[in-house]
This record gives C-alpha cells, structure tokens and sequence, in this order.
C-alpha cells in the first residue's frame, strides 16, 4: 500500500503549499539533494514532524530518490517546552521585579501582561474585575485593562465587555465563583451569548483563571488564542 502512494499522500493537505514550494526550488536550483524537517500524515490522520534526507541517485538505469526520514515529533515538543519553560521563567522574573517596584497590582499587570502573553504565547491577555449594580444588585463584570498581540484587534474599548451579568454567562462564571480554572475550546461550547462572544472576537481558545482577594471573587485574568484550538499546559497555567 505504502509503495502505491506519492510524496503527496503523506503529506498534510495544509502542507501542501509547502512541498510545492520545496520541489519548485529543488528544481530551480537544480539540488540533487534535500535536507529539512517536514509534516508527514500518518495512516491514522495523526501529523507528525519528520527529519527528512533525500538524494538523487542511479537506480537500475534510471533516475531515482533515496530518502531517509526520522520521526522527530518528540524530540522537537522537548525543545520546545524547554524553550517555552525558559521564556516563562525569564518572563516570571521581569513580573516579580515590577511587583517589588508597584504596590498597585493594577498598574503592575499594565506594564506586564505584554511579557506574560508573549511567554504563554497569547494572542489576547485581559482582567476583568466583578462589580455590582447600584440599583438591581446583580453581580456584573467590566474589563480594565488589556494587551493584544500584533495584527490581533483589541477588544479593550468594545462597549459589550462593561458591564456584562454574569448570570448570562454562567458557563464561565460557575466554574471561576469555585475558584477553578475555566479552559475551553470555543467549537467545544454550547450555543449560548457566551460562545457567540467569543466567536464574534475570533476566539478559537480561551483560559480564565480566576482571582480571589480576602477570600471574595474579584475578577479574573483571561488569555485567548485567536489562530490555534489550544489545551493550555500545565507550566502555562501555573505561571
């Protein structure tokens, strides 16, 4: 089965601009040979990252690759925890060092929710304070303050985000009045004013941790992921 297949069948369909791309310069430059790390499509649809080495050779008369390729999926998720673990203690110490400088938390995560988005890789990160309706008392929410990545539309002056019930948003709400991280992807979600909030930001993930202050819900921090449908890791949490 394997040997009926083209360098195309195991490719990833979103990759296949990429193998265009390479054969096209293998030929404009005439190279008998190519290096690199690809995506390959596994049988079972899974992709994995592969290390490839291929060499023009003379086979029975005829014209012919020799390739070899190494499956490198978990060597590079190594690499890259450990490089994203680095960032975040690097990121860790620049917000201790803003924490020691500010008594006011507010301004604090001002001046850093930059460096926390940049390490966690987020493409939005924001806190919401709860609040309460002068004249009907219901728990309410505004955001205050935001940092968005570039080419990501801020969302720090949408009217929508002030003064939202939180009962209307209970999917979010009941999990972080527990004092429990709220994580979700946004496909995963019922239909609600919740889901089509986030849809409307282009929100593909979203992470809430909540904060609690002398023991009350005060509001919570949020980063969403607008490119990717994403699980938070645990080191991303815990930072």
């Amino acid at each position: 089965e394997f040997l009926e297949m083209t360098i195309k069948d195991i490719r990833p369909e979103k990759q296949a601009a990429v193998l265009e791309d390479i054969l096209e310069t293998k030929e404009k430059q005439e190279r008998s040979h190519f290096e690199g790390t690809v995506k390959h499509q596994k049988k079972d649809g899974s992709v994995i990252d592969v290390r490839v080495k291929s060499q023009e050779i003379d086979y029975l008369e005829e014209s012919a690759n020799m390739v070899l390729a190494e499956d490198v999926t978990e060597k590079l998720a190594a690499e890259r925890s450990l490089a994203q673990k680095s960032e975040l203690l690097a990121a860790n110490a620049k917000v201790a060092s803003a924490l020691i400088k500010n008594e006011d938390w507010l301004t604090v995560w001002n001046q850093t929710f930059d460096i926390i988005g940049k390490a966690v890789g987020a493409d939005r990160v924001y806190y919401f304070e709860n609040h309460t309706d002068e004249k009907t008392g219901q728990a309410l929410t505004s955001q205050k303050i935001e940092w968005a990545a570039d080419r990501v539309e801020p969302q720090i002056d949408n009217p929508e985000l002030q003064d939202l019930i939180q009962d209307n948003y209970s999917e979010l709400y009941s999990v972080l009045q527990q004092n429990k991280i709220f994580q979700s992807l946004t496909k995963n979600l019922p239909e609600s004013r919740f889901k089509s909030s986030l849809l409307f930001q282009q929100i593909e993930s979203i992470l809430a941790v909540p904060i609690f202050v002398g023991g009350e819900f005060f509001g919570f921090i949020g980063f969403d992921d607008c490119k990717t449908e994403r699980i938070w890791n645990t080191e991303e949490i815990q930072y």
